[in-house]
């Protein structure tokens, strides 16, 4: 029989089971994650699942440090307030080398494939617990542990040497890593250097250049210092001698460091070089850096048999700038340039680092269900991907951390749908929602990133807002008589059957599915929708201070509203309805928008007075009535994205299209 050995490759944690284990539960809600070789970064909101994977993997495979992982009953699934019995965690390992298989030969699930034989290992911690009246006695625990392995359900007792092998990495959240690098007892540095091969012949006192060497030349030569030598023998004469008890003399003698290995490691300390700033304290980030390079030393010495990571929030401390750099640190330890790649698996809430890792390296944690964004399962094509390395940027990651996005194409939705939201009583941020401007390329890609090829749906509500863009016929003959909002050759609304409108409206909605719902403007684009709909006043004085010199404060901006506000009335009342059509009059509002005006500008003084009123109705105690009016009469599609989102009832029914407000 052949067996195939991935000599290029390294051992590592492909997949994980846990089930019931704190938020994990059974059946459904028990966790499987497939991983990969290289990084695995697994983004997600708070109390997501994130933590509760780490600690079940640091319980199952045992820590470098050995620190001391407890299981308590709170660790036991509770669901309809009754607490599991047991919880099991499993962990398969693939790609053994020879020498690998050689060490689990025993515990090896070995598979044939298209004439090729391949093999894995699966290490199973099952721990049991007994209510304290089921406890026959004070040795009875409540609690026990059992790790087996095997190709078998049963499996064998996995302990001893084979389960110090599988012992991983793991930098905590939140770390002290001057603590961690200092020169103590036990101290960690002490434990990544004795570790390594070259200090193996470093505890031979004759040999000078020996650490040990070194040490006792150095105690030697401190015990023959004059002055020091003086006081010493002034001790064991004046004090000690006095203190002798029979023949046995009492004396003391000046010993600065010990002269075994280990008590030489403890007393070193690591920090970062700075010859003009030696004995200054540095920030925490930069000694976070350190700490887990420190810690990549030990993951590449030949004598670690599992070269995993788990680290927890790594960008703890970290500038964006720092975040970043980290990450190709990482990506440097996978591509085998070293002795052996590392695996990593890591937890984060950074949009920067979500941003930097692949898309494929990425899984959402979403109420303790994982979600990978590997090709296989989401509907992402080749091309998208190809997109989103380069422009899922960290402004755009935030949606990995939302409860619900509105995906948008431009600056304007992106700064008015916030205003909006508040004026309906619907805080996005209060919510959980998190608003992405894509621009005009690749609305789309970004949904589907939350849509599956199989398998439960992302709970994550995914809006996308789109325009029309179909214009009036009346964008051709503008009232105030000026250059028309289109060109003359260009196609507007009677020029498209209903079949063409149906089908463009198709277009921008064929990508609906799962949890993402599409959401198109009713006539031409957000602005002139705005207009149309009953806040025309609204986009003119936002063009009209957008046309101001310079950024305004609130408080010019409230200087200048009663002029514009009367230049509006004088205008309303030589051109508006009934003279004039709602669409003719949308397209006055609308028309600065098309020529010199920018559309980021007022879309800014936009949402300043949708805040504006709505803060007034609050002082004065009517803002359930004011936002009930709002609903009613903002464009459908804007309301229904923000409750969809949101996560709230429809809204009211919208009311017919009525004047200016």
């Amino acid at each position: 029989m052949h067996i195939a050995f991935l000599m290029e490759k390294i051992m590592y944690l492909s997949r994980v089971e846990i089930e019931n284990f704190r938020i994990y539960g059974q059946d459904s809600e028990k966790l499987s994650l497939e991983l990969r070789a290289g990084i695995n970064l697994i983004a997600g909101e708070n109390n997501s699942g994130k933590s509760a994977l780490m600690d079940a993997l640091r319980l199952a495979l045992g820590t470098r440090d050995h620190e001391t992982v407890r299981v308590t009953p709170y660790d036991f699934h509770i669901k309809s307030g009754k607490a599991a019995q047991k919880f099991t965690i499993r962990c398969t390992f693939t790609d053994l080398d020879e020498d690998e298989a050689a060490a689990f030969v025993e515990w090896l699930n070995i598979e044939r494939l298209d004439g090729t034989v391949t093999c894995s290992l699966t290490v199973t911690l099952e721990a049991r617990r007994k209510d304290e009246k089921e406890c026959t006695g004070r040795f009875d625990k409540p609690i026990t542990l059992e790790w087996k392995a095997g190709p078998d359900i049963e499996g064998r007792v996995f302990d001893g040497s084979a389960r110090e092998s599988l012992r991983t990495t793991y930098l905590k959240p939140l770390r002290d890593a001057e603590q961690e690098l200092s020169a103590k007892r036990g101290s960690r540095l002490s434990q990544i250097f004795s570790k390594h091969p070259a200090f193996e012949f470093q505890d031979d006192k004759t040999d000078s250049a020996s650490l040990s060497g070194i040490m006792h030349l150095a105690n030697t030569q401190l015990r023959g210092h004059d002055v020091l030598k003086s006081r010493v023998d002034d001790l064991n004469s004046q004090y000690l001698q006095n203190l002798t008890l029979g023949d046995d003399p009492l004396s003391a003698r000046i010993n600065i460091a010990p002269v075994s290995l280990r008590g030489i490691l403890e007393r070193l300390a690591l920090s970062v070089a700075d010859e003009e700033l030696e004995d200054v304290r540095h920030g925490l980030g930069l000694d976070n850096l350190l700490f887990i390079a420190t810690e990549f030393l030990l993951l590449q010495g030949p004598q670690a048999p599992l070269r995993l990571a788990l680290i927890e929030e790594p960008e703890a401390h970290l500038h964006p700038q720092l975040q970043l750099r980290l990450v190709e640190f990482l990506e440097a330890q996978l591509s085998g340039a070293n002795a052996k790649p590392v695996q990593v698996l890591l937890t984060s809430h950074s949009p920067n680092l979500t941003s930097k890792v692949d898309l494929e390296n990425v899984t959402l944690m979403r109420r303790g269900q994982a979600f990978s964004l590997a090709a296989k399962c989401t509907r992402l094509t080749p091309g998208d991907y190809e997109h989103l390395r380069y422009f899922l940027d960290a402004t755009k990651s935030n949606l990995f951390f939302a409860r619900g996005v509105l995906i948008v194409e431009g600056p304007a939705e992106n700064l008015l749908l916030p205003a909006l939201a508040e004026a309906l009583g619907r805080s996005l941020s209060r919510h959980g929602v998190s608003v992405v401007n894509v621009g005009h390329i690749g609305l789309f890609r970004y949904s589907t990133i939350f849509q599956r090829n199989s398998g439960p749906n992302m709970d994550v509500r995914v809006a996308t807002l789109t325009d029309r863009d179909i214009p009036p016929d009346e964008a051709k003959v503008p009232l105030d008589g000026l250059t028309p909002l289109v060109k003359p050759d260009s196609k507007t609304l009677t020029g498209y059957t209903a079949d063409e409108i149906t089908k463009r409206i198709a277009s921008r909605t064929k990508h609906e599915g799962g949890p993402v719902r599409a959401y198109v403007s009713p006539e031409w684009t957000l602005e002139y929708d705005l207009a149309f709909h009953g806040f025309a006043l609204h986009l003119f004085v936002a063009c009209e201070l957008a046309q101001q010199k310079g950024a305004l404060t609130h408080a010019e901006c409230e200087a200048l509203l009663p002029d514009i506000v009367g230049r509006y009335k004088a205008a309303w009342k030589s051109h508006g309805p009934p003279r004039a059509s709602r669409a003719q009059w949308a397209c006055f509002a609308y028309a600065p928008l098309t020529r010199t005006t920018s559309k980021t500008a007022a879309a800014y003084y936009l949402a300043w007075l949708f805040k504006r009123g709505f803060d007034q109705h609050k002082r004065a105690g009517t803002e359930g009535a004011y936002t009930t009016k709002l609903a009613r009469k903002l464009p459908a599609y804007l309301v229904e994205a923000i409750f969809y989102t949101t996560r709230l009832p429809q809204p009211p029914a919208a009311a017919p299209v009525a004047g200016s407000v």
